[in-house]
């Protein structure tokens, strides 16, 4: 759908595209190199039919089903060059080899090995923004414009705990939110640090001022019950979670909220009303977009992709979907994550303004 008119096309049957992303999701989240033959046939049964409409054009996604788990910019525009060889690791490997950011697995720090060439990406091609439904992203649309012209007290709040009693240290997270605030005029932005981080603190920090919310911690999530999905943070003898059912307690005017931890992109899966879980709560509490992840995720490649992202965002005035998408490509582009492992699982949903 455009401005201008509307195509339709068949989907094939659930069965194949749960499928495709099933082989998928167990390749890029082992780090074998076999996850290109899966990317690419799931674009060719998504995309490929209405390849030839959305030339030069930014790419709003209203997903269903597992659909609600793809992010979309890692499917493969071309026929790939596959690897001879498929790197797989034990989980005593990755324990020796990186650091646990996150509740959900154990990810590594290592540069990559294997085929190093960046692929044909979809995000080469197009911004990719994710929407709940058509209704909500036109209802989004009036809400920002008649917000217009709003003038937000602060710019910038974001929360970096490092220490947890049931989880493992956060170390880069300091250096994460401590980077993006420099990107704000001096006094426009506040940072929680270690042990001011909890629960409280964000409860009673007055967020609804802040255009900016960013959160830097470990996430949880549960696909049957996402009353548990939440983000940990530290209190004086064990950890809180703020819940999902707090997090649409929250009263929000937010530009962004950033969930910069695992898995803050699950939830439950409900028939026509899509993933249940923060993403959820963040929107309905009132940001305007929400940037989440779809897997567990890296340590120093989060870091640098969320810095890269709010410096695009804030230095060189691009729109939330361009910001994202030039942040991924300079890091698959440099060499070092080029793996979708690293830049894929983060997502953006809502208004990409």
């Amino acid at each position: 759908m455009t401005r201008t008119g509307l195509q339709l096309h068949l989907l094939p049957p659930s069965d194949a595209l749960v499928d495709q992303w099933a082989k998928l999701r167990t390749a890029i989240i082992g780090r074998r190199t076999n996850w290109k033959d899966p990317a690419r046939q799931l674009y060719k049964l998504l995309i490929y039919p209405a390849e030839e409409a959305i030339i030069g054009k930014r790419l709003v996604i209203v997903p269903d089903g597992v659909l609600d788990f793809v992010p979309f910019e890692l499917l493969l525009t071309e026929e790939p060059t596959m690897s001879p060889e498929t790197k797989s690791f034990g989980r005593s490997q990755l324990q020796e080899l990186g650091q646990t950011y996150g509740d959900s697995s154990v990810v590594p720090h290592w540069k990559q090995s294997g085929d190093n060439a960046p692929a044909a990406f979809l995000i080469n091609r197009h911004a990719v923004i994710y929407s709940p439904s058509a209704a909500y992203l036109a209802a989004v649309r009036r809400r920002t414009a008649t917000a217009r012209g709003t003038v937000w007290p602060q710019d910038f709040i974001g929360f970096a705990p490092i220490e947890f009693h049931s989880a493992a240290r956060l170390p880069g997270t300091e250096d994460e939110v401590r980077g993006i605030a420099r990107l704000f005029p001096v006094g426009r932005a506040t940072v929680y640090i270690g042990v001011h981080t909890t629960k409280l603190a964000v409860c009673t920090a007055g967020l609804r001022q802040y255009r900016f919310i960013h959160f830097a911690t470990h996430g949880q999530a549960d696909q049957q019950r996402p009353e548990l999905c939440g983000l940990l943070f530290p209190n004086a003898d064990q950890d809180d979670l703020l819940q999902t059912a707090e997090v649409f307690q929250l009263d929000l005017t937010a530009d962004l909220v950033a969930a910069s931890a695992c898995v803050t992109g699950l939830g439950r899966q409900v028939d026509g009303e899509g993933v249940v879980g923060l993403k959820r709560g963040f929107l309905r509490a009132g940001a305007k977009s929400v940037c989440v992840s779809l897997w567990s995720v890296a340590d120093d490649p989060t870091a640098e992709l969320m810095t890269r992202f709010y410096r695009h965002l804030i230095v060189d005035c691009l729109d939330k979907a361009e910001a994202l998408r030039r942040a991924k490509r300079e890091l698959i582009e440099e060499g070092r994550w080029t793996e979708p492992f690293f830049w894929a699982p983060f997502v953006l949903s809502g208004d990409w303004r």
